[in-house]
């Protein structure tokens, strides 16, 4: 099997992000001049767009254009999910999650922990830790498992919170 011209260029582009931008961009250019469609390199261009200039806009377009050419690309629905968030497009958000949760992979923990943020973002602190508290089993890295538990920790001082306010306003 022989690689295309992106699927080379685009692999130049992926060794060199984020450490070499500059040939990272180079290679992300020539790649999609030969192929505008390739999945890859619509994500890696979101991906830069939103990390490295924290352009929403155009890093959805291109988080966009990667999943109309293949809507199981796991990656980016990730990205794409996480930038909603950050963006607080709480609808698309879940709408991705949803779509994410039914393309079998690893990634179970990331989208569990996905949707404790996106209830914490709703106002239920509650129900974000019920889901977190059955995340355990999906975990598969460290990173998550320290996300997990940095997530369950703020999500048990605002329920504390909310019932120590709930409280003071009932005795006054």
């Amino acid at each position: 099997m022989a690689l295309s011209r992106a699927d080379e260029y685009y692999l130049k582009a992926k060794d060199g992000y984020p450490f070499n931008l500059e040939e990272s961009i180079t290679n992300l250019n020539y790649a999609y001049s030969y192929d505008a469609e390739h999945v890859g390199v619509n994500f890696l261009l979101g991906l830069i767009y939103w990390e490295q200039f924290s352009d929403a806009e155009l890093a959805q377009h291109y988080f966009e254009c990667a999943l109309v050419n293949n809507p199981k690309h796991l990656p980016t629905l990730l990205q794409f999910i996480q930038l909603a968030i950050d963006t607080r497009q709480l609808d698309l958000a879940q709408k991705l999650i949803m779509h994410a949760t039914k393309i079998p992979s690893n990634k179970g923990a990331m989208l569990t922990i996905y949707t404790a943020t996106l209830l914490e973002l709703q106002n239920n602190p509650k129900a974000a830790l019920e889901s977190l508290l059955k995340v355990n089993e999906l975990i598969v890295d460290e990173y998550e498992s320290e996300l997990v538990e940095e997530i369950q920790k703020r999500l048990e001082l605002k329920i504390q919170r909310h019932y120590a306010q709930r409280y003071v306003s009932t005795v006054v």
